[in-house]
């Protein structure tokens, strides 16, 4: 319980189950600060039937425990869903009762889901998010203004969300996410939904990041574009429109005195531009 090294605390878990000759003895272990002695305790208590043990560890803000405890309430014949619907209708809501509505519930419950979409902390945010994922019924409307969330952790699990229904989104949005003056976890959230979009403008985004100030987004931006280069150029088939090559050619020209000539001519030759060397 109180050691400072997780390794042994799992350790002397799995120690005291074993030698534990009654599954009650275990009981204080329940309420360790260590997910997995959490865990080994209560796959112990809830073997023998417990399912009071399974109940009070339905909202653990660690998926193994809440996993544990959903097994424990199915083998005894309960439905770990409906426990959880009792749960969300209550203030203030734990993260874990969301995140296990997302794992054991169905589309009907994502009213119950969406409400906390504001939930007052982060984690809850994240964790509605993310059951909503899971559930299968995310709406890019309702996601997007979470993208200028105050928590990274929310941008991305939104960034996660959404990757898969861009042309729902709104590019001038995105730019505007990417813009400087907004928080660094914001710009990088319109980052990478921006490369996601198609190779060009992927390509566009990184050129415009060469020499960003935000150190995340430069280094990323120029890695980036080596990455496609060695990887993606060649078997990029399609070709930029009218007025995203225009924009290619002079942000790759900016970016020449940073890429070097080599990248350079690479880049304009991928993307079906005129050579034009370094004055």
């Amino acid at each position: 319980m109180k050691d400072d090294d997780l390794p042994i605390r799992s350790l002397c878990a799995r120690g005291a189950v074993q030698a534990a000759t009654d599954p009650a003895q275990l009981r204080g272990l329940l309420v360790s600060r260590t997910a997995l002695v959490r865990a080994e305790a209560l796959q112990a208590v809830t073997a023998v039937g417990d399912l009071g043990a399974a109940e009070a560890a339905l909202p653990d803000r660690h998926p193994l425990v809440r996993a544990i405890a959903q097994a424990g309430l199915r083998r005894g014949g309960a439905d770990p869903a409906e426990f959880y619907r009792l749960l969300a209708r209550r203030e203030p809501l734990a993260p874990g009762v969301i995140a296990g509505l997302g794992e054991t519930g169905g589309v009907e419950d994502a009213g119950l889901v969406r409400r906390w979409l504001a939930h007052p902390r982060a984690r809850g945010r994240v964790e509605a998010v993310r059951a909503l994922r899971r559930l299968g019924v995310t709406r890019s409307a309702e996601l997007v203004p979470l993208l200028r969330d105050e928590s990274g952790a929310v941008t991305s699990q939104v960034v996660a969300a959404l990757r898969h229904d861009l042309g729902a989104l709104d590019p001038e949005m995105l730019e505007a996410l990417l813009r400087p003056g907004n928080a660094p976890h914001v710009r990088f959230a319109g980052y990478r939904l921006l490369t996601l979009v198609n190779a060009w403008q992927r390509l566009a985004t990184n050129l415009r990041l060469v020499d960003d100030p935000d150190d995340r987004l430069r280094v990323g931006a120029r890695a980036d574009i080596s990455s496609w280069l060695d990887r993606q150029a060649a078997t990029t088939y399609h070709s930029p429109s009218r007025n995203l090559a225009a924009e290619l050619d002079n942000l790759i020209e900016r970016a020449r005195p940073i890429l070097g000539e080599d990248r350079v001519r690479l880049l304009r030759f991928h993307a079906g531009l005129r050579h034009e060397a370094a004055v």
